[in-house]
């Protein structure tokens, strides 16, 4: 089950899971060229999963983009604290926040600033 989870969390009352293979996006408000952002956040794994949050900022029709991760794990491991300064392009339009999961297991994700 894909969702918020209420009985796994780093801080309560609930945290976003993906079970298996699956991506969670949010588009961020207000952040477009040469903007220097800030994200801080937790994410935690079980399983064989493979799990990464990142930025991804687009151009103006999508003619360009980049990827910027934040944090990536592999396989058990407890709450991991990420807290990461990025610098987008000057030709960025647009950026989401991006929560993706690959392979068995599951990822948590909590507390995103």
């Amino acid at each position: 089950m894909n969702g918020l989870s209420t009985t796994v969390f780093k801080a309560a009352p609930a945290a976003l899971r993906i079970d298996g293979a699956g991506m969670a996006v949010q588009k961020l408000e207000g952040v477009s060229g040469r903007a220097i952002i800030r994200i801080k956040g937790w994410m935690k794994t079980e399983g064989s999963a493979r799990a990464q949050v990142a930025v991804q900022g687009y151009a103006q029709g999508f003619a360009q983009n980049v990827w910027k991760q934040l944090i990536y794990a592999q396989g058990d491991t407890d709450w991991t604290l990420f807290d990461k300064e990025i610098e987008l392009p000057a030709w960025t339009l647009f950026c989401e926040l991006k929560f993706l999961v690959e392979g068995d297991g599951r990822a948590w994700l909590d507390e995103i600033e």
